[in-house]
């Protein structure tokens, strides 16, 4: 799925990159599961932001520029535990990102769109592309499904690390690229009024 989108920003067939939209939103765990500890290090962000800023990071290697929090406020789930965050992120020249993610949701949405000057593609799923695996691709007014491999990305994950164990390409996610996102999320929690998890 990610493959495939980011064909599409690279390609140039949505047109000039102007924004993206993440939401990743679950319905709550039980109050006393280990996702709402602050021991923990519990809260929306460390379960749901990680993957919504990771994704947010990616558009930023496809395009050159990566992102900045712009703006972030939190819904409190008990003092610096949040249950959900709201950011606004900026690129270098001028791409907008809206993210947000819910651990205290009425429904499931896990929505990744990307919007250009010539047209947008969104993946349902993105979190969990294997229960929805479309790419729904919209040009000149004209809407597209794409459909793609249907396995959980666990699979297409340890395929990967097999391969670049045998001597293929690079496995795509980097020590330094970890340490951008958990750079990301910390930059996330100051500007909600929040202090990082500690380390």
């Amino acid at each position: 799925m990610n493959l495939r989108l980011g064909e599409l920003v690279t390609s140039g067939a949505l047109g000039e990159i102007r924004r993206v939209d993440l939401v990743l939103a679950t319905p709550a765990p039980p109050q006393g599961d280990p996702r709402w500890s602050p021991e923990l290090a519990g809260g929306a962000t460390m379960d749901l932001g990680c993957y919504v800023l990771d994704a947010a990071r990616q558009l930023g290697a496809w395009i050159g520029a990566a992102p900045q929090v712009v703006h972030a406020d939190a819904t409190l789930r008990a003092p610096g535990v949040d249950a959900a965050m709201r950011v606004e992120l900026g690129y270098p020249g001028g791409v907008t990102g809206r993210c947000v993610w819910d651990m205290d949701a009425a429904e499931r949405i896990m929505t990744w769109t990307v919007t250009g000057t010539e047209g947008a593609a969104t993946s349902p799923a993105f979190a969990v592309p294997h229960t929805d695996n479309r790419l729904v691709v919209t040009r000149d007014s004209r809407t597209s499904e794409e459909v793609l491999g249907d396995q959980t990305s666990y699979t297409y994950q340890l395929a990967r690390l097999a391969a670049a164990l045998r001597g293929g390409p690079p496995f795509p996610v980097t020590i330094d690229g970890s340490v951008a996102n958990a750079e990301l999320i910390d930059e996330c929690y100051r500007r909600a009024g929040l202090a990082p998890r500690a380390t």
